[in-house]
């Protein structure tokens, strides 16, 4: 069985959440050499179990593909990471120490 064809993929971040809406720029990443472009989605276009990642900042991948002559296939997929409270705490300690460490006028 054949592979679906890539025919376009952005890599977009959403910039702003507006009721049944959001805004986002667009990367493309087929044609990396064309500029980036902004969007307006409905959020019903989200799938219902992604609809939580549909916030400010977050990222996610438009693809459009194609299967031999059936019509194409439009996919959003969102980049989820995940964070312990363990980890923002390592994290959070870290970057409080090289504040430190950049703030410390002896290592200037």
């Amino acid at each position: 069985m054949a592979s679906p064809k890539l025919l376009q993929e952005f890599e977009c971040v959403i910039l702003e959440v507006r009721g049944d809406e959001f805004e986002a720029r667009l990367a493309d990443m087929t044609n990396p050499d064309y500029p980036d472009e902004v969007a307006i989605i409905g959020i019903n276009k989200i799938a219902d179990e992604d609809r939580e990642w549909v916030k400010e900042g977050a990222v996610f991948y438009w693809k459009i593909t194609q299967l031999g002559d059936q019509d194409p296939v439009s996919k959003l997929e969102f980049r989820k990471e995940y964070w312990t409270e363990e980890e923002l705490q390592r994290a959070a300690a870290k970057a409080t120490e090289w504040l430190e460490c950049i703030n410390d006028p002896e290592l200037v």
